[in-house]
């Protein structure tokens, strides 16, 4: 399934008073009308240009999506390979292989492994948004002084399930831990957490990491894409249009 995640502008406005044409053509707008707002970037590249500051929300599930449809693409041309391999048991007999040995194979990984990070990351980036700007969270602790966090220490410091469950749920009056999301959102994140951390569980980094290839390749990444953006939309409902 395609979701054709749009670039979305994240800044708007509304106008106090009238905006004439521009000197290059550029329409009039009347008072009250939202508009975009852009932005002058710096570059030594490209030079200064002028930009409709996207969504970087939008970038990281547009990235996501992008690499869903690449990877059922490989898995769909490893899966045709008809090739097996054996090899002998101890106790006699065989064990036999699929052999999928093939770029495509290591190409499928290098998507299934960007899908998880960057649906993480875009949660990330949305609770960050949505935390309202002169927020505090107080933070108990056991033997020592309760903390008090601004919006930018929460950022920093917070999970993002903590963000959603104790923060974004008291701000918007709703509770994600009672609905199926908040379980799909554990699963990106253990796979994510399991990617970026690579822990070996004292075993040997040949066999180490097997279970999150199994993982990568049985997840249902449309699943989990459908998921992230149901997570958006259970607090912002409008925040795609």
């Amino acid at each position: 399934m395609r979701l054709d995640m749009k670039i979305l502008p994240i800044f708007k406005t509304t106008l106090a008073k009238d905006m004439p044409p521009g000197p290059q053509g550029q329409p009039a707008h009347k008072a009250g009308s939202e508009v975009v707002i852009s932005n002058e970037v710096k570059t030594e590249k490209l030079g200064n240009f002028l930009m409709i500051t996207p969504n970087p929300v939008c970038f990281y599930l547009s990235i996501a999506e992008e690499e869903i449809s690449k990877f059922k693409i490989f898995l769909d041309e490893v899966n045709l390979i008809d090739k097996k391999v054996a090899f002998p048991k101890q106790d006699g007999g065989l064990d036999v292989f699929r052999n999928l040995q093939k770029d495509e194979l290591y190409k499928l990984f290098e998507c299934a492994i960007k899908i998880p990070i960057f649906l993480y990351t875009a949660l990330e980036a949305f609770s960050n948004q949505l935390i309202p700007e002169k927020y505090s969270y107080e933070i108990k602790r056991k033997g020592k002084k309760d903390r008090t966090l601004n919006r930018e220490e929460i950022e920093q410091s917070i999970s993002l399930k903590e963000k959603l469950s104790e923060i974004l749920d008291r701000v918007y009056n709703v509770q994600l831990k009672k609905d199926i999301l908040w379980q799909v959102l554990g699963d990106i994140k253990n796979l994510r957490d399991e990617l970026i951390h690579l822990k070996t569980r004292s075993q040997s980094a040949v066999k180490a990491y097997n279970h999150i290839y199994s993982k990568l390749v049985e997840t249902d990444f449309d699943k989990w894409l459908e998921s992230t953006i149901g997570i958006i939309k259970f607090y912002k409902p409008e925040y795609f249009e």
